[in-house]
């Protein structure tokens, strides 16, 4: 059994109440099992900000099972959520305009709430290769309409007015990789995976091919291939092939320079016409690590 720990969280923001939380985190772990658990609840809104379960399962030297269960506002709930979409970064200039209850209310209305569950299993081949997939599901709440509109022009205030959003439905995917390591060398590795997804609105298929290779001690390139395909419901077809490369060389322990490179073509057909597309993207930098 891991620990247990429990906690309380207030803070303010210009005077007003901007986040009042309770919540726990758990974590459990043995031989061959592990979990963490995090609950979090807002006391001033009374809505729960996240109740999240991820645990692993190893039931062989060679075999993992994975889960993850998460419910959350997106993002946490607090007072400063009412400034999202308005024209000033002051919620005392909201306060101008409405009272603090309908503040309160407004930014409750530009919270979302994302659930998303996923469940999968990799599986150790022999010394290279290993093979996995997993199951997910995923939905977005929708957001009412919010904001106040000046009654004489009939233009936004400073609140700014967000119209209502629906929901996204529940999304679902399926993929399996598979996960290639020192295969022609002492550290490269490959990946491949294929993903199916499917909505309210589009179907899809997912196809990438990732490499990372080391030829030299201070040098490294990733290679990315990606290809997209979606059917949307409207008739609308849409493809997509992005190829990219990216060159790493450290010229000193903690310096090294970037450089990328890609392309991108995409064929996307309507009932009313078809257009193909295609850009490319470059980009040279260097990062320091301290």
């Amino acid at each position: 059994m891991g620990p247990l720990s429990i906690y309380g969280i207030r803070q303010t923001v210009e005077g007003l109440d901007d986040r009042q939380a309770v919540g726990t985190e758990l974590r459990y772990y043995d031989q061959n099992k592990s979990a963490y658990s995090l609950l979090d609840y807002d006391t001033l809104y009374s809505a729960l900000n996240i109740a999240m379960l991820q645990a692993t399962y190893t039931v062989s030297q060679d075999t993992t099972y994975n889960m993850l269960l998460d419910h959350r506002r997106a993002p946490y709930i607090s007072t400063r959520n009412a400034l999202i979409g308005s024209a000033t970064l002051y919620l005392n200039d909201l306060l101008q305009l409405m009272t603090e209850d309908e503040l309160r209310k407004m930014a409750a209305d530009r919270t979302g709430t994302s659930d998303m569950a996923q469940m999968g299993v990799n599986r150790q081949l022999n010394q290279k290769w290993q093979i996995g997939g997993d199951l997910r599901y995923s939905s977005f709440s929708g957001l009412p309409a919010s904001g106040i509109t000046d009654p004489a022009t009939q233009l936004p205030t400073i609140t700014g007015v967000i119209p209502e959003t629906a929901g996204t439905g529940g999304e679902w995917g399926i993929s399996s990789q598979l996960v290639g390591s020192n295969l022609y060398s002492a550290n490269d590795s490959t990946v491949i995976s294929i993903t199916l997804t499917s909505s309210p609105v589009y179907k899809g298929q997912i196809f990438y091919i990732y490499n990372r290779s080391n030829p030299a001690q201070k040098l490294s390139f990733d290679t990315t291939l990606q290809y997209y395909r979606f059917n949307y419901d409207s008739g609308m077809l849409m493809n997509r092939i992005v190829p990219v490369i990216r060159m790493a060389y450290k010229l000193r322990k903690t310096v090294s320079l970037d450089m990328d490179a890609g392309m991108e073509f995409s064929h996307t057909e309507t009932a009313l016409q078809v257009s193909d597309g295609q850009r490319q993207f470059y980009s040279v930098g260097f990062q320091w690590d301290f």
